[in-house]
């Protein structure tokens, strides 16, 4: 019972938070604070290449810096979700055409040009083995907190997701590129805008799965570390590019 809470505040507070009877993508559209024809302030340095992330666009560098300073969402990782709609070098040949005395309505153009809805890459699915009553339950005999407690327990129908192969980019000089690290197995997000998989998170929920019967959901997630484990030597603490930079291993 503790562990189904506990993944709960970790977990299905921010679905309760963002409406769990709705898990359809919605796309963020740019919105400015200043004139569309005002230009961006003058860049500092950049910072320095990292090694674990190399991406030209959803990495350090020119374009996500000066993404970043035109404040287009109210979220920063709203851009860095978005996979582009383009191959990456058309990607940084638009944005050179628009990099020397940048205004805000110029990036505007540029990213709704280049780039589509942030998380189209994965889907939510069918919890097919899902128990409504698990035993769980029976050892629960308050009933307010029983009825708490199932309705904790309803909230993974809300949080499963998978990779959404027809979506997903190829890279290369000819396939879109993404930020996202595609999964093999089912998976369970934290949800809200956390849209994928992440390392910590998965410790408390897999805690929860197991109180909720939901042990395929377990396997699933466990497959899933094994296989970044085989591709990156360390799991990574989220399923994006730049949340790569937390090597952490399973002992």
């Amino acid at each position: 019972m503790f562990s189904l809470l506990t993944s709960f505040a970790c977990v299905g507070l921010t679905a309760a938070l963002t409406s769990v009877s709705n898990v359809s993508v919605a796309t963020a559209t740019p919105s400015l604070s200043v004139s569309s024809v005002d230009a961006l302030p003058t860049q500092v340095a950049l910072p320095p290449k990292q090694i674990w992330c190399p991406s030209e666009i959803f990495c350090a560098g020119q374009l996500l810096q000066t993404v970043n300073i035109a404040q287009l969402y109210p979220d920063d990782k709203t851009f860095v979700d978005k996979p582009t709609n383009k191959p990456a070098p058309e990607v940084l040949a638009d944005f050179q055409n628009i990099s020397s005395s940048t205004t805000y309505g110029e990036v505007v153009q540029f990213v709704e040009n280049d780039f589509k809805g942030e998380g189209l890459e994965l889907e939510a699915l069918e919890l097919a083995n899902f128990k409504s009553d698990p035993a769980f339950l029976n050892n629960v005999s308050a009933p307010i907190v029983k009825a708490f407690a199932k309705t904790v327990h309803g909230f993974w129908t809300q949080l499963i997701r998978g990779t959404n192969a027809s979506t997903l980019c190829t890279g290369g000089s000819t396939g879109c590129e993404s930020s996202l690290i595609p999964l093999n197995h089912t998976f369970v997000v934290p949800g809200g805008r956390f849209r994928e998989q992440y390392y910590w998170d998965s410790f408390w929920i897999v805690e929860g799965l197991i109180e909720s019967e939901l042990h395929d959901i377990v396997n699933a997630t466990i497959q899933n570390f094994m296989d970044e484990l085989d591709a990156f030597g360390f799991i990574p603490n989220g399923g994006r590019i730049y949340c790569k930079s937390k090597p952490l291993s399973i002992r």
